[in-house]
């Protein structure tokens, strides 16, 4: 019989730390959801699907990091779209509120200049790269299920 695992030490260091940087996004997008509070869209659309996104990202998130300690292609195929879902979400947002107004795509996917987005995105940023990076890739191919 198979064990379950939530983390696994026999992994590459790149998805060793890929599975903590899941898990600790997840719970922090999932107090994002929660106590999400963005005024001028309270009642409109982009708030609600933005939360339900949000939502779906904390579930990407937690299958992603099981999915990798299982060594699971599902779960590969999960954390590279729950670290690409940050970048997405912003763009969506960006869209939804009107992109016309003197902004560019870029302002979807570059934090503004608040210290707390900065510091979000560069872990948004190392969690697609490490998630992505030729050490996993290859691991992925080699070893998962």
């Amino acid at each position: 019989m198979a064990s379950r695992r939530f983390f696994n030490p026999s992994q590459p260091q790149t998805l060793q730390i890929a599975t903590f940087l899941l898990y600790i996004s997840g719970f922090f997008t999932l107090i994002d959801a929660i106590r999400i509070e963005v005024p001028a869209f309270r009642d409109s659309t982009p708030y609600t699907v933005t939360q339900a996104l949000l939502f779906v990202s904390v579930l990407l998130y937690a299958y992603g990091g099981y999915g990798i300690a299982n060594e699971r292609k599902w779960g590969y195929a999960s954390a590279i779209v729950a670290a690409a879902s940050p970048f997405l979400i912003n763009f969506y947002l960006l869209q939804a509120t009107g992109a016309g107004l003197g902004r560019s795509v870029i302002d979807a996917v570059l934090p503004t200049s608040d210290v707390n987005n900065v510091i979000s995105w560069i872990f948004n940023v190392a969690l697609l790269v490490l998630v992505l990076h030729t050490q996993s890739r290859e691991y992925e191919k080699i070893w998962f299920k």
